[in-house]
């Protein structure tokens, strides 16, 4: 395999590590960690600030899958290698697809829910820690959760799909020279 396919094959690679321990770094630490601010306000600048400069690189990660794997796929069919890792082929398609879509999703409705978050502090006191969040931020909320979980589960089939396609493509003769042609 030449530079560009291995820089290709890292770079998708580094994609999938910010997507999935950037996400499981935020639902299993940053959030339950957020939640003990006692500050109202504070906890939600935190906490937006976080998620923020986070899906900036998430969005990075996901661009990268999305193009490297995509990209590589209008060289290689999996055909190359296996009947197994065809099928691997097409179903880390359509998890590539539905990771990518979900977590610019995620990413959009995040914006909304901070802006929802910013609003509804401003219309309360931030001194009382009373406020209630709005019916849009609380719907929001729910949303950004179910979809970020979507998202954690989509990566994590993502790295094990990748995973078992590597480890079919070191067994294939074909794979092997089919791959030195590669750019």
């Amino acid at each position: 395999m030449t530079m560009l396919s291995t820089t290709a094959w890292v770079v998708h690679d580094l994609g999938l590590a910010s997507a999935f321990g950037g996400s499981l770094f935020g639902k299993l630490a940053l959030e339950p960690a957020v939640h003990e601010v006692s500050d109202e306000s504070e906890r939600v600048r935190v906490e937006d600030r976080a998620w923020k400069r986070f899906s900036i690189w998430n969005t990075i990660g996901l661009a990268a899958i999305g193009v490297t794997w995509f990209t590589g796929r209008k060289m290689l069919s999996g055909r190359e290698v296996s009947r197994v890792a065809r099928g691997l082929t097409i179903t880390k398609d359509a998890l590539v697809g539905s990771a990518v879509g979900v977590g610019l999703a995620t990413t959009i409705l995040g914006r909304l829910l901070a802006r929802a978050k910013e609003r509804d502090l401003g219309q309360s006191s931030y001194g009382s820690g009373l406020a209630t969040p709005s019916h849009e931020a609380h719907k929001l909320e729910k949303a950004v959760n179910v979809l970020g979980d979507i998202q954690l589960a989509l990566t994590a089939g993502l790295l094990g799909v990748t995973s078992v396609l590597a480890m079919e493509s070191s067994k294939s003769t074909k794979f092997g020279l089919r791959s030195r042609f590669l750019p």
